[in-house]
């Protein structure tokens, strides 16, 4: 009797041990785990709440990518506890005491991107170019009202360009080449009235080119190239009275080359090539002065 009194005793006493070790290691797991580090003051400063809102959407974004161990390894760039938010990888705070850039291309992230970085209002440039990003692009992005440059290129992100990116009327540059995006091209870009720089190219993108586009006077810069885009080639783009460069190769678009496009005076680079055109070369192209190189091979051109 008393040897099971002592076993049971000792039972107690380990089955207690156990409960303590366990208590005392929630801390540590909150700190290395998914636990959010941005509500310690090593992270962020007390009294910076708006900040402190941005670093959980960071946290979120961290979290969502397939190793997290990339920014883990980042040195004196880490995030999570160990660094202030200021000096995580990427990261770009500004006063007042809002994230406003965050630069993590070519770092070998992988995953999906959290829809949580539409919360970062203060953010004016977002470039994740050059990883292994999937999934597709959160319609929460047109929330990002100040943003001025977004940057997805060469990842492997699928699905629609949401529309609601026509609701970023501050930015000037989108790429999202280099991807598997499909659907149609959205007329809603047509809102961007500060565009200078559209990079769409390298995609599975159906359907025609929105004529809608022609308003985006302050394009220099349209890439559309190897998609499936059909249809015609919009008049309207002859509009883009700052246009330096227009590439719309590799689709399959039909019908004439615009004479419109003679309006391009500014234009230095036209490419049409690949697509199945048919008809004339309009002999108007020859007032584009600044032209230096005219590609219109693989089509059904005809005439001389």
């Amino acid at each position: 009797m008393r040897f099971f009194a002592k076993a049971a005793g000792l039972s107690s006493a380990l089955a207690a041990l156990a409960v303590v070790l366990l208590l005392n290691a929630v801390p540590v797991q909150a700190q290395t785990g998914s636990g959010s580090p941005c509500g310690a003051e090593t992270v962020i400063p007390a009294g910076q709440d708006d900040l402190r809102a941005d670093c959980e959407a960071l946290w979120a974004f961290y979290n969502q990518l397939d190793d997290p161990g990339v920014l883990d390894d980042a040195g004196d760039g880490q995030w999570g506890l160990s660094n202030a938010l200021s000096s995580w990888q990427g990261v770009t705070i500004a006063s007042p005491g809002r994230v406003a850039a965050l630069d993590l291309r070519s770092s070998g992230l992988a995953g999906s991107i959290s829809p949580r970085l539409g919360r970062l209002t203060g953010l004016t440039r977002l470039d994740l170019g050059g990883n292994r990003l999937a999934g597709s692009i959160p319609a929460e992005f047109g929330e990002l009202s100040n943003l001025t440059s977004l940057r997805l290129y060469d990842n492997d992100l699928s699905g629609s360009v949401p529309s609601e990116l026509g609701q970023l009327t501050a930015l000037t540059r989108m790429q999202l080449y280099g991807n598997s995006l499909s659907g149609r091209i959205p007329s809603q870009l047509s809102q961007l009235s500060n565009l200078e720089y559209l990079h769409l190219g390298g995609n599975s993108l159906t359907g025609p080119i929105p004529p809608e586009l022609g308003q985006l006077s302050k394009l220099d810069y349209l890439n559309f190239s190897y998609n499936n885009l059909n249809g015609l080639v919009p008049p309207e783009l002859g509009r883009l009275s700052r246009l330096e460069y227009l590439h719309l190769g590799g689709n399959s678009l039909t019908g004439p080359v615009p004479s419109g496009l003679s309006g391009l005076s500014e234009l230095d680079y036209l490419d049409l090539g690949g697509n199945d055109l048919t008809g004339s070369i309009p002999a108007e192209l020859g007032q584009l002065s600044n032209l230096t190189s005219l590609r219109l091979y693989d089509n059904d051109l005809s005439g001389s």
